[in-house]
């Protein structure tokens, strides 16, 4: 008795047919019924009635059926493990990242991983922070850093592993009104002009939602999903906008910008976020305790940031 013959068995017992079992099988007919006979004669009982008109299942056949299931059930399943074990080593983990990775120090994360990790491919993936989710619904990313607020509602398809936590700041031109003050209130800027990332991104979002708290729907003039692009239309006094301080911290010496300090407390969180039904994959939990391990480290050795 083989793991083939029980396979054989299953099929045949679903088709109750053995032509059309033999052809499933891509079997002679004859071969098969040798092999049902082989399993009967090792057994010593029945598992099928046969006439040149029906096949039907024996008591015995019926029962047999639950322990075959179950045996090929659980040998896929020990297949399936060890192909995991074999990924620890060897593998490729598709990597979402949103555009501003290199701001917040990620960059050496993956460098220092594919050290730790040779034989292991991180094939980058760069989308907004949206439509990473959506990719690792669709299997097409492995895991994925995105920005997300204080929730999200995608608890019930990912895990979220919160990373840096980081805070929204203003932005402004060097010679705008409000760029001469150390902290504001977020509401003191309802009457300007924004220029936030696109409406796809959870930063956009944050943003949005943040300007509600304090009381006022801002007046949107330009989208970009490119800081750089953002900060530039900043410099040139054609509006604000909201930006965590890594990201100030990234681009304060370009565009001509001052950075402000909100008396709101507007959090932001830097996560790592992997469908659950890829995270018992082994090389994508090797990742995931990599990164955890690393952050870990980071803000002991640099404090909060990562930059």
């Amino acid at each position: 008795m083989d793991i083939e013959q029980l396979k054989n068995f299953l099929i045949l017992a679903k088709l109750l047919h053995f032509s059309k079992a033999a052809e499933e099988i891509c079997l002679s007919q004859s071969s098969l019924s040798k092999q049902i006979d082989k399993l009967e004669q090792e057994c010593n009982v029945k598992f099928f009635d046969r006439t040149t008109r029906i096949v039907r299942l024996t008591p015995a056949g019926k029962e047999f059926c639950k322990y075959a299931k179950n045996i090929v059930d659980e040998v896929d399943k020990a297949k399936k493990q060890m192909r995991e074990y074999t990924e620890m080593e060897q593998g490729i983990i598709v990597l979402g990242s949103f555009p501003i990775i290199s701001h917040l120090g990620l960059t050496s994360l993956i460098a220092d991983f594919h050290k730790a990790y040779p034989n292991i491919e991180l094939k980058l993936r760069e989308a907004e922070s949206k439509t990473l989710l959506q990719l690792g619904k669709d299997r097409e990313v492995d895991a994925a850093f995105i920005p997300i607020g204080n929730h999200t509602d995608d608890d019930s398809f990912f895990d979220f592993y919160p990373l840096i936590e980081d805070k929204l700041m203003l932005m402004t031109c060097k010679f705008h009104p409000l760029g001469n003050s150390h902290v504001i209130s977020l509401s003191e800027a309802s009457q300007e002009k924004f220029i936030f990332m696109t409406r796809n991104t959870f930063a956009h979002d944050i943003c949005i939602s943040a300007c509600k708290s304090a009381g006022f729907e801002p007046k949107i003039v330009h989208e970009s999903n490119n800081w750089d692009m953002i900060s530039g239309l900043v410099g040139a006094d054609l509006g604000i906008s909201l930006v965590t301080s890594q990201v100030a911290n990234a681009i304060s010496e370009r565009h001509n910008t001052e950075f402000i300090r909100l008396k709101e407390n507007v959090n932001v969180t830097i996560a790592l976020a992997i469908p659950k039904d890829v995270n018992t994959v082994r090389s994508v939990n090797a990742f995931k305790n990599f990164v955890l391990d690393w952050t870990k480290l980071a803000h002991t050795q640099r404090g909060t940031g990562l930059a």
